[in-house]
């Protein structure tokens, strides 16, 4: 258990073996910021291009303390306290504007109800959304300002979108069940989520601009599937079960190569948080004989998925064999990692640099290290 009351900058040459066309490979180096956790109640939720994070955490007594992050994980925070703790909700999306997208809970005569909203930019000044009477999420929003979530309470949600910075919520319909949610959106509408179908399973979808046209990307061989996110090109990640009924993460492309298994980092289970625009794809696999989680990258088009872990000994760094990055929640483009680990804690993970080394020189070098069992690792570490 820990708890941060300050932020903390690791830098730590991982070792990464890094897959590019034409088999080139790099060493990627990455700074780990962590950032303000509380044990057992901190989520991490969204990253912009910036590196600003939303996390959502609950502290038992006290309530919620939602925050957004400055540009690259930087403090101070934006803390969400004073609308969200007299009555719950949380902070779930951040666009590059500094837009925040979330819900808040509230109480009447009639009991709790939820209501959607979005945020100004780096402001707790937040405007509701309309969804006539509804309880409603807001899940994510686009630089444009258009905001997706889902209305209408746990057995009857509908997906809705928003026009750009628009209060009015538009019902996306289904995919022929009675309900949908929206999980992610991109700069050109394109929505993602999952709908039931007709015959009450759950399909992921993706849609057109502006959330038109709900299309069903159906599944891995399974009964039912979830889109998670969506880049800028279209691409579409998520998890699917497969017809043995465990859960695979999966890409989707439109028009190109359909649902992509990405498999899994040996054990039976794995999920698919997010996509940047250049491919890159990260989430969590349980290992082989295992039901822990671990958060892994995947390359670009459904490259190899890499286990996280793999490249660096935290407990080398005074963390005990307990600790690692359990689930990776999002990429940016700038490719920073958003990590939840082991200890409820979250860190960002930010590229310095990646030096590509041609592939035959990468294997007689692997080769050698594997021998010597070299790592190389260069910490900076600043209050």
């Amino acid at each position: 258990m820990k708890i941060l009351s300050k932020q903390s900058s690791i830098v730590i040459v991982l070792n990464a073996l890094v897959f590019f066309p034409l088999s080139v490979s790099a060493y990627t180096s990455y700074a780990i910021t962590e950032l303000p956790s509380y044990p057992g109640g901190t989520i991490p939720h969204d990253i912009n291009d910036s590196g600003q994070v939303a996390v959502g955490i609950y502290r038992a007594g006290f309530g919620v303390d939602d925050y957004v992050t400055g540009p690259s994980g930087s403090l101070p925070a934006t803390y969400y306290s004073p609308i969200l703790r007299s009555a719950g909700g949380g902070i779930a999306g951040i666009n590059d504007k500094g837009q925040a997208a979330g819900w808040r809970m509230e109480i009447d005569d009639m009991g709790f109800h939820q209501y959607a909203f979005y945020t100004q930019s780096n402001s707790t000044s937040f405007t509701y959304i309309n969804t006539f009477g509804k309880d409603a999420r807001a899940n994510a929003i686009n630089n444009n300002g258009q905001v997706v979530g889902s209305s209408g309470g746990y057995l009857m949600e509908r997906a809705f979108i928003t026009a750009p910075n628009s209060i009015d919520a538009i019902d996306l319909g289904t995919l022929g069940g009675a309900s949908s949610s929206a999980n992610d959106i991109n700069v050109g509408g394109q929505v993602v989520g999952e709908s039931k179908v007709a015959s009450g399973q759950t399909h992921a979808f993706v849609t057109g601009a502006d959330g038109l046209n709900m299309t069903d990307i159906g599944t891995l061989g399974g009964s039912g599937s979830s889109g998670k996110a969506i880049n800028a090109s279209g691409q579409v990640v998520g998890s699917s079960d497969v017809a043995d009924g465990v859960s695979h993460a999966f890409l989707y492309q439109t028009g190109n190569f359909g649902m992509i298994d990405l498999g899994t980092l040996g054990g039976r289970d794995s999920g698919a948080n997010d996509i940047n625009v250049s491919g890159q794809i990260v989430g969590w696999s349980n290992l082989t004989g295992s039901i822990n989680r671990r958060a892994f990258i995947a390359e670009a088009n459904g490259g190899e998925m890499v286990d996280l872990n793999s490249f660096v000994d935290l407990t080398t760094l005074g963390y005990g064999d307990s600790f690692y990055f359990a689930e990776a929640f999002g990429i940016n483009d700038l490719g920073q990692i958003l990590v939840k680990d082991s200890w409820y804690g979250v860190a960002l993970l930010t590229p310095i640099s990646t030096v590509p080394i041609p592939g035959s020189i990468w294997l007689f070098v692997s080769a050698v290290l594997c021998l010597v069992g070299y790592h190389s690792r260069k910490l900076v570490i600043s209050a």
